[in-house]
């Protein structure tokens, strides 16, 4: 007979390999937004028309 415990081994490691699969995923899309941002902010001067003593 098969014991219930050992078919819950593979189910647990698909779940494992899973969040690891999203947190990078999360941190890869948190990486391109950032980037984003930085891009929008030196284009337009958002930095530079804030902060007065740059000039």
């Amino acid at each position: 007979m098969t014991e219930p415990a050992s078919s819950a081994r593979p189910v647990a490691a698909a779940i494992r390999y899973l969040a690891i699969i999203a947190g990078a995923a999360c941190l890869l899309l948190t990486a391109i937004c950032f980037a984003l941002a930085c891009q929008i902010f030196i284009e337009t001067g958002f930095l530079r028309s804030r902060i007065r003593w740059w000039d």
